[in-house]
């Protein structure tokens, strides 16, 4: 799929975000051709972990903010998997609460890393 809109690539310091869920959720926030590839930041960020990123837009800061909570709970579920082989007890309001869509401009039909861990549970 060719667009005449030229890709840019930059770096995304990598502090809060975690590797699975950025690689699993990109192109729901940037689209189907946005690619995520884990590295060293240069310049501003010379010597920073994170990730570069190559798409046609660039992630805003409430797309950010929401990979770190989308991280938070991953790193989370993961933790309580490992210590107990059991998924956390998560409180009501947070399992019946639907999380917002981070672009309103491009809706996802894919289920996000925590979804996908939600649905192995339900397995």
């Amino acid at each position: 799929m060719s667009r005449s809109t030229p890709t840019r690539q930059w770096f995304q310091p990598g502090e809060g975000i975690a590797r699975e869920v950025i690689t699993a959720d990109i192109q729901r926030y940037l689209g189907p051709d946005a690619l995520v590839k884990p590295g060293i930041g240069t310049g501003e960020y010379e010597g920073v972990e994170g990730y570069w990123i190559t798409a046609y837009r660039t992630l805003t800061s409430q797309m950010v903010q929401d990979l770190k909570l989308d991280s938070q709970r991953f790193t989370r579920t993961t933790r309580s998997l490992q210590d107990t082989g059991r998924p956390p007890k998560v409180p009501m309001e947070e399992e019946t609460t639907p999380m917002p869509s981070p672009s309103q401009d491009m809706p996802s039909k894919e289920p996000t890393m925590c979804q996908h861990l939600d649905m192995d549970k339900a397995k």
